[in-house]
């Protein structure tokens, strides 16, 4: 057989639920935190990547551009001949190898400046969110702590008023057999 449940106090269970729950919003507030962080490293590694890449190309790009397929023929380059074709892939290279090193840039710029100012609205969202929240259980501990007060109290008053009146009846009782 298992003993009775002890009496807690209302005012002690709910403090303990209120602070499992402030450490749950807190622990969820962490692990929020930590998921932008790792999002704003990978999109620091990406754009890092992005510009690698990007600077790879143009090397390469640049490498051929310098090479002279046809010594003094111009006429066999511009007439679409494979030199050309193959000048124009070298060409369009290059190109894209500038605007992936402006996009990586565009993107390390933009993810950024994203980032931090949604951590940073984040955190004081949480803080003001979590100061009232404790404000809130505080008052609630507080009416519960009154809530007990005025029901012990209650308790008395009811208490002493049922000895009156079993007093009144007796004294009721003992003035009728006189």
């Amino acid at each position: 057989m298992q003993p009775p449940p002890r009496k807690v106090k209302e005012s002690q269970q709910a403090k303990l639920l209120f602070s499992e729950q402030l450490s749950k919003l807190q622990s969820k507030q962490h692990q929020d935190t930590e998921l932008l962080e790792e999002i704003r490293s990978f999109s620091k590694q990406r754009a890092a990547i992005e510009k690698e890449y990007g600077h790879a190309l143009q090397r390469l790009a640049v490498q051929y551009q310098k090479r002279d397929w046809q010594r003094g023929n111009t006429d066999a380059v511009i007439s679409g001949s494979v030199f050309g074709v193959w000048r124009s892939v070298v060409d369009v290279t290059a190109q894209t190898a500038a605007s992936r090193l402006g996009a990586a840039e565009e993107y390390r710029k933009l993810f950024g400046q994203a980032s931090k100012s949604i951590h940073n609205a984040k955190e004081i969202r949480a803080k003001r969110g979590l100061d009232r929240l404790q404000r809130v259980q505080g008052e609630v501990v507080d009416a519960l702590r009154e809530l007990h007060r005025v029901k012990k109290s209650y308790h008395h008053l009811s208490h002493i008023a049922s000895v009156a009146r079993e007093k009144a009846a007796d004294a009721q009782i003992r003035s009728v057999f006189q």
